[in-house]
């Protein structure tokens, strides 16, 4: 079986492709495996003196908060870690409800920044990634307080209200990096899909490393899980948003392997081939989310091809006709002979965002007026001499 999907949006903003950086790193991060383990050794470690002086400062700061929040300390094998719980007092949007979001602050914190994660199931933001950066809005200084990233989360929640619908807006919010450390049951207190699987050993064909896989609404990460406690710590060794991936190969005589493909302009396709556990279970899901952003599916079996929109443009059809039409559109005037050449495209630019729901076909729909209105101003005469037939 092979899935390929096409993406909701024809052309991908660069400020949203952080997650295919981290896919192009996979490589080199696998390379240093090793750097991975040592990193959960000292996640491992117990806290320093001067770590100990600095949440004790910190609880005393968090004491001056409003009762409306309510504050969870406990340590945990990867960090110290506060949950916070806030009514809906604590936001002036009547739409609001309570919400809950967990600081995680490893070894190497105050001088390291501590991760956010939102615990509330909405938004598409339940896949831990790290909300901190969308959350302070600037660079991260050791005298930063949590009582200080506290006091800015009603602010972004707001933000986050007032943008609930907007997919691409979500999509901006928070990061992931290789090499951190997860707690595999978040996962499973959120309901994402969790599925545990094999990966073959870098350079060592013949050699399977276990891994754990997790689909969000938005992403797709793995872990190497922590091998004392397999189904407790993983670390972060690849992760994308869903929306960058290509195609899906299931094999027939194998269907519990399953390889992924992610691709990128000027760059070579990233494979990522998994041995689960339960194939069937993956690849519905992982259709499920596609269709959920908005994916055109096209299926592939024993040489029968299956489109789920068979007049639909894909992605690099609608490239290539946005990358043709700005130097006709400066010979507009000048040349009439590029109007059908023109309309034909603005035509098919109006199709495809229309078809996804997206506001950029208004664009070309105008485009199409101004041409029309353009060949209407023509002299008659010119119409006429272009309606002779030569003899």
């Amino acid at each position: 079986f092979f899935f390929f999907f096409q993406a909701e949006d024809g052309i991908r903003d660069v400020e949203r492709s952080r997650g295919l950086g981290d896919v192009y790193k996979r490589q080199y991060q696998r390379r240093v495996h090793g750097i991975l383990i040592f990193q959960m050794d000292n996640l491992l470690k117990s806290p320093t003196d001067v770590q100990l002086k600095r949440r004790a400062k910190e609880l005393i700061l968090l004491e001056k908060l409003p009762v409306s929040i309510k504050k969870t300390a406990t340590e945990s094998p990867i960090g110290y870690m506060i949950q916070v719980d806030m009514d809906k007092t604590n936001f002036t949007n009547p739409n609001a409800n309570a919400m809950s979001f967990q600081i995680l602050m490893d070894y190497k914190y105050p001088f390291q920044a501590p991760r956010v994660h939102c615990l509330t199931p909405n938004y598409c933001l339940t896949d831990f990634r790290n909300l901190l950066p969308s959350i302070l809005s600037k660079e991260w200084l050791p005298s930063i307080t949590i009582h200080e990233i506290i006091s800015a989360i009603p602010g972004f929640v707001e933000t986050l209200l007032l943008n609930k619908d907007n997919q691409d807006f979500l999509k901006t919010l928070g990061t992931f990096h290789l090499g951190e450390v997860y707690d595999i049951r978040w996962f499973l207190s959120t309901k994402c899909p969790v599925f545990q699987c094999k990966e073959e050993a870098y350079a060592d064909t013949n050699t399977f490393e276990p891994r754990v896989t997790i689909l969000s609404d938005l992403t797709l990460l793995v872990l190497d899980p922590e091998k004392a406690e397999p189904g407790t710590y993983g670390t972060l060794v690849f992760w994308s948003n869903l929306e960058y991936l290509e195609q899906m190969k299931r094999n027939a005589k194998s269907p519990n392997v399953v390889t992924m493909f992610w691709t990128q302009d000027q760059k070579e396709p990233m494979e990522l081939k998994l041995y689960l556990e339960n194939g069937d279970a993956f690849v519905n899901e992982t259709l499920v989310k596609m269709k959920n952003l908005g994916a055109d599916i096209k299926c592939n079996k024993q040489g029968k091809t299956k489109y789920v929109n068979e007049t639909s443009t894909t992605k690099s059809e609608m490239n290539l006709i946005l990358e043709k039409i700005t130097d006709p559109e400066g010979k507009a005037r000048q040349d009439t002979s590029v109007h059908i050449e023109l309309m034909k495209a603005y035509q098919k630019a109006v199709e495809y965002y229309s078809a996804r729901g997206k506001n950029d076909y208004t664009i070309y729909l105008n485009k199409i007026r101004d041409l029309a209105k353009m060949q209407s101003e023509r002299p008659v005469e010119q119409k006429k001499e272009e309606k002779v037939e030569p003899k």
